[in-house]
């Protein structure tokens, strides 16, 4: 851990933030919840000022009004690593999550420790899921661990599209450019065929981002444990064949993961998707960990270019007017 300290613009200290120095360092629950608010900064309509600063807040622990007060600060500098503001302190999170490295290991059962337990994901396990006909794996664990992704890939789905639908509506103020998103949104969430989704305040829209969207990231997180739970065991360790033996092992069990660090979590999640790759599948969940921190880079440096550009042509323009007056 680094203690960073965030100043209002007059250069008071306003929190001392004790933040990870990697992901080891970073609980799964912040990592995710910080992911979820770093995948709307392009979302049309939002600030992603904002969006920064909700990203920080998630990240570090710090609460949202604290963040709201410190300055904004210079993009983050990996050379100086001063961290005062939200854009430096945001920089930091996504650095720091973007330093992570996979292990490859296609051909090796993946093996983890967690308090002061270990557990393997076997290599056939995962070759069940991604297709392979295997003899050597039970039915019922096949089905479990398949049934869990194929509903992780579907709510994660739908969120993002509810997620998009909404900000568009929010956005556009033409009825009719917003026919398409209206249509999209009533496919997803069938209860608003009975409202009129055109003119729906604010709240109401929020209403469907809470319920459908995955705002925060907590479907997406309990989902992550759920998978865990099925594909990891201790050693000898089989799912249990009675369903509500097997109902009460799994939830149990994603119980004892909810503390987990980011790291091993990625590490499993890399894991996965090696063995996908090998096999020549693809999963949007799959690998959903891994690609976010290397998606929240390739998004900041963008967000960084596009702010510096809106920069530079303010200030040719004010340079323009000042010579002119001359």
């Amino acid at each position: 851990m680094i203690i960073a300290s965030l100043k209002i613009p007059s250069g008071e200290v306003v929190a001392e933030i004790p933040l990870p120095a990697s992901a080891s360092e970073l609980s799964l629950a912040r990592y995710v919840s910080f992911l979820s608010e770093v995948s709307k900064i392009d979302l049309p309509g939002k600030n992603a000022v904002t969006v920064m600063a909700k990203a920080v807040s998630e990240f570090s622990g710090v609460d949202l009004e604290t963040v709201f007060r410190a300055k904004l600060g210079e993009d983050w500098n990996e050379e100086t690593q001063a961290i005062e503001g939200v854009k430096t302190l945001y920089g930091w999170c996504v650095n720091t999550i973007g330093q992570y490295s996979g292990d490859l290991r296609a051909e090796k059962d993946h093996s983890f420790e967690y308090n002061g337990e270990r557990f393997c994901i076997p290599v056939i396990r995962v070759q069940q899921i991604g297709g392979a006909i295997l003899p050597d794996i039970e039915a019922g664990e096949a089905i479990e661990a398949f049934e869990t992704v194929r509903a992780f890939s579907d709510h994660v789905s739908k969120g993002v599209s509810v997620r998009e639908c909404v900000a568009m509506l929010q956005t556009l103020t033409d009825d009719t450019d917003k026919i398409p998103f209206v249509k999209r949104l009533r496919a997803l969430v069938p209860e608003t065929e009975s409202v009129s989704i055109e003119s729906a305040d604010y709240d109401y829209l929020q209403g469907l981002l809470s319920a459908h969207g995955d705002e925060d990231g907590n479907y997406t997180y309990s989902r992550y444990l759920t998978m865990m739970a099925i594909l990891c065991r201790k050693e000898g360790e089989k799912l249990p064949s009675n369903e509500s033996e097997r109902r009460a092992f799994i939830a149990n069990r994603s119980a004892f993961f909810q503390d987990i660090d980011a790291k091993t979590a990625m590490d499993v999640d890399f894991f996965l998707l090696t063995l996908f790759n090998v096999l020549g599948k693809t999963h949007h969940v799959i690998g959903s960990l891994t690609h976010q921190a290397l998606g929240a880079v390739v998004a900041t440096t963008k967000q960084n270019v596009n702010l510096t550009r809106a920069h530079s042509s303010t200030k040719k323009r004010s340079t323009k007017g000042l010579v002119g007056a001359l």
